[in-house]
Parts: C-alpha cells; sequence; structure tokens
C-alpha cells in the first residue's frame, strides 16, 4: 500500500489538519488581540465602533452558504475517489457559477444596506455616514467575490490539503 493512502495516513492528515486549524485560530485571536488597541489608537473609539458596526453587517452574508460549502466537498471527494476528472471539473465548474450567483445576491444586498440602511444609522455626522458607506461596500464588494473563490479551497480540501488550506491562511493572517 502506498504511503498517501491507508489509515496511518488519514490519521496523520487529521492531526496534521486538525493541529494547523488550531494553529490558524490561536494565531487569529492573538493577532486581534494584538492588533485592536492599536486600530482603535489610530481610528479612535468613534471610527473603530463605525468599523466594527459596518463590518458585522457583512459577516451575516455568509449566511448565504446555506450548507453549499460542506456539500461541494462531498460531491467532490465522491467524484475524486472514482477518478472521474471531468466529474470533478464539472462540479468545480457548477459551484462556481452557484457562488457566483449568491456572491451576486451578497452584493445586491451590500448594495441595499449602503444606499437605505446606513444613512438611517442614528447620531452619524454626514462625514461618518460617507465612510460607513464606502466601508460597507468594499467589505460587500470582498464578499461577493470570495463567495465563488471558495470552490478552489473546497477542492483542496476534497483531496485531503485541508494542511495546506491551514497553512495558507496562517500565512495570511
Amino acid at each position: 500500500m502506498p504511503a498517501t493512502t491507508g489509515p496511518l495516513h488519514t490519521r496523520r492528515a487529521l492531526v496534521a489538519g486538525t493541529a494547523t486549524k488550531y494553529a490558524l485560530l490561536v494565531l487569529s485571536i492573538a493577532t486581534g488581540a494584538f492588533l485592536m488597541p492599536f486600530t482603535v489608537a489610530h481610528l479612535g473609539r468613534a471610527q473603530y465602533g463605525l468599523w466594527m458596526l459596518v463590518a458585522s453587517m457583512t459577516t451575516y452574508f455568509q449566511l448565504l452558504d446555506i450548507g453549499y460549502g460542506n456539500g461541494v466537498v462531498r460531491h467532490l471527494v465522491e467524484a475524486d475517489a472514482r477518478g472521474d476528472s471531468s466529474e470533478v471539473n464539472r462540479i468545480a465548474s457548477t459551484f462556481v457559477c452557484v457562488y457566483a450567483g449568491i456572491g451576486a445576491v451578497a452584493l445586491l444586498a451590500g448594495t441595499v444596506l449602503v444606499w437605505l440602511v446606513v444613512p438611517s444609522f442614528p447620531r452619524l455626522s454626514a462625514a461618518e455616514v460617507h465612510t460607513a458607506q464606502m466601508v460597507l461596500a468594499i467589505l460587500a464588494l470582498r464578499v461577493a467575490v470570495g463567495f465563488p473563490m471558495t470552490v478552489f479551497g473546497a477542492v483542496t480540501n476534497a483531496r485531503q490539503g485541508f494542511v495546506l488550506n491551514n497553512v495558507v491562511a496562517i500565512a495570511v493572517v
């Protein structure tokens, strides 16, 4: 049996994937805790609060995934196990299109938030409303573009590349 298959390889991949996931979590928390005072000092409390309010609004866009992330990995694993590369390509292409549609919905929702919700925030000056609108527009665009990009991570995860995905995320953090 080759070294890249079997229960021992699976166990090692699971342990390494779990370890790197926890390393990513610890690094993310530590980075956030380290950067928060720096960010507050440079933005000020009011601007930091405005940033957090706007950023938290885009967090809810992730709910639009409705479980497709797990589904794409499952279908990719099944097609990959059969050695059907055309099926893997079909599934990946289909989900890129599905996620592009979800990204378009997220962008539309972000646009509604930018033009209808943000101006109705109480006690914000015109300059703060403009800043909030710009930040929200940028974050909504990032989320919209990010949705179809998740398929590439799903392909890596389907091929048991958890460690690779986690190492890339650690490097980004």
